[in-house]
């Protein structure tokens, strides 16, 4: 009776579930083409322009685990960073948090020793302002990072005579930190002769000599500012403009009256730079090695073609808050894994459906795949591995208690805890270790992972459970490709309405009633019997 009344509401809610198809399709594919087509007919953002910077650096490894650290650009009022490409050689990408608000770094791990290579491609929007300049912000120094900022620093040293001499020269008469800032810009300016070649680099030699480069000039201003207890800051960063055998520019910010201030000594510009510099590198080299060295560095910087889908960066018609793309990189790069999440989803939703098998939990893959791309994949592995394995043996040597489900999933948690240590420790005594980055794994989803094993495996068996796993285990291999798909994430942050598709397509999965493929005579081991009560089990 039941299944005749199922049937019969199925059959009833068939042409109204294909209209809702056919519409959410309609909707996703129309406001796509639309988008497409507003995009394209619109004016370009007067003065807007697309500007790439390319690296080509050749590195020698003393030995595997050298780490190479390269600063990437920082957005400005007037330029922003909307993508970037990495090409490794003999070098494995270690993701990794910026170390402050003004401090950052993508870092590479050495996979051998001897000779590397990095390719690095950054490619910056800039834009007109469309609006007034505003204010900057208020930026409040850290008294560690006030005192950091007033020491020593390779090339710099506040304390040296030759400096000290010469900030004893530029006090005289200055009134005000205004006016002292003045006095120190334009002895470096007038006082060392700017040489590109034979000009020293480091701040005491060129106050000494008189003459020094670029570097040199910056350093030079830098130390004096330090040496008057006035903050200061070496930049490194590119200039905008064409240059086939590129090279960095080096400039100073110094901190006065809760902002920073720009100079540039070289290039005579006075508490504000033009909006073409673009900064990479605040108070730190561009590339940091450690057990590694350069043997070569090319850069090149070069006009390119203006995505049209990025639009103006300053424009403030409200019309832009649809447009994702606008946003900044590392913005994106989130919102194109959130986006991607619902096709993990979509996956788990094929495999149930079509295949017919049976994972733990509808976001269990997507989740275990969204953690395993915050570390490589060995850690990822191991890690899970020792997790399931060794709490679900302490899950079941647990004495047959009717324990209510917040207790039970207290001692799994407990179990978990103590089975990620233990992985760490043990891929560190092997030398595996490439970070601490595994406690991003989420150990609420492992829990919960852990609690249905040993639920299924008691109710259905071990082999049942261990089927299972497996299936959660390729299914999340599945989504991990699907994250890592940086190009659909992109495109999916560019076109997000495409996601009414996906609703569409997992209501077709839903409505399914047909065979699966685990019906079929050769492929039924790949399945396990399922019963009533295993629907709690598959909950989220």
């Amino acid at each position: 009776m039941a299944n005749k009344k199922d049937k019969n509401q199925a059959a009833h809610m068939a042409p109204r579930l294909r209209w809702i198809v056919v519409t959410l399709i309609l909707l996703g594919l129309g406001s796509t083409g639309a988008r497409i087509w507003l995009f394209k007919t619109q004016p370009d953002a007067e003065a807007s322009s697309a500007w790439s910077i390319d690296f080509s650096i050749r590195l020698q490894a003393a030995k595997p685990g050298a780490e190479i650290d390269l600063a990437p650009p920082w957005d400005t009022p007037g330029a922003r960073l909307y993508s970037q490409q990495l090409t490794l050689d003999g070098l494995r990408l270690r993701r990794t948090k910026t170390d402050n608000k003004e401090r950052r770094h993508i870092t590479m791990v050495a996979q051998r020793a001897g000779k590397l290579g990095l390719e690095a491609e950054f490619s910056i929007h800039r834009f007109a302002a469309s609006h007034p300049r505003r204010a900057p912000k208020k930026v409040i120094l850290e008294p560690d990072e006030r005192q950091r900022l007033l020491g020593k620093a390779p090339g710099i040293d506040p304390h040296a005579a030759a400096v000290e001499t010469a900030l004893g020269k530029i006090v005289v008469g200055k009134k005000d930190q205004n006016s002292l800032i003045q006095g120190i810009y334009d002895y470096v300016r007038d006082r060392t002769a700017y040489s590109n070649k034979k000009g020293a680099s480091t701040a005491s030699a060129a106050i000494t000599s008189g003459r020094a480069n670029d570097l040199g000039r910056a350093r030079a201003m830098v130390a004096l500012c330090r040496a008057a207890q006035l903050p200061a800051r070496l930049v490194t960063g590119f200039v905008l403009v064409e240059q086939r055998r590129g090279k960095p520019v080096h400039w100073v910010q110094v901190y006065d009256e809760h902002r920073w201030r720009d100079f540039d000594p070289t290039q005579g510009f006075f508490d504000r730079l033009p909006d073409n510099y673009v900064a990479f590198s605040r108070d730190g080299p561009l590339i940091e090695l450690q057990g590694a060295s350069i043997v070569s560095e090319e850069y090149q910087v070069s006009e390119a073609d203006i995505p049209r889908m990025i639009g103006n960066g300053n424009h403030r018609n409200p019309l832009t808050i649809l447009n994702l793309a606008r946003l900044p990189l590392s913005a994106r790069a989130t919102l194109a894994i959130l986006l991607l999440l619902p096709l993990g989803a979509l996956l788990n939703t094929f495999v149930r459906s079509i295949v017919g098998v049976q994972t733990f939990g509808t976001f269990t893959p997507a989740m275990l795949a969204l953690a395993a791309i915050y570390v490589d994949w060995i850690t990822a592995t191991v890690i899970f591995t020792i997790v399931a394995v060794v709490a679900l043996i302490g899950r079941s040597r647990l004495p047959g208690l009717q324990l209510a489900r917040a207790p039970r999933l207290t001692i799994v948690f407990a179990l978990v805890a103590l089975a990620m240590a233990l992985a760490v420790s043990l891929m560190a005594y092997f030398d595996l270790l490439t970070g601490t980055h595994v406690i991003l794994l989420p150990i609420v989803i492992l829990t919960s992972l852990v609690d249905r094993i040993y639920s299924v495996a008691d109710e259905q068996g071990l082999h049942s459970a261990i089927i299972r796993l497996l299936w959660t285990g390729f299914t999340a291999i599945g989504c991990f490709f699907i994250l890592t798909a940086t190009w659909l994430g992109e495109w999916l942050v560019d076109f997000p309405e495409m996601h009414l598709v996906t609703i569409a397509l997992i209501l077709v999965l839903a409505a399914y009633r047909g065979p699966t493929l685990t019906r079929f005579p050769g492929l039924r081991w790949l399945g396990t019997p399922t019963r009533k009560s295993d629907k709690s089990a598959d909950e989220e």
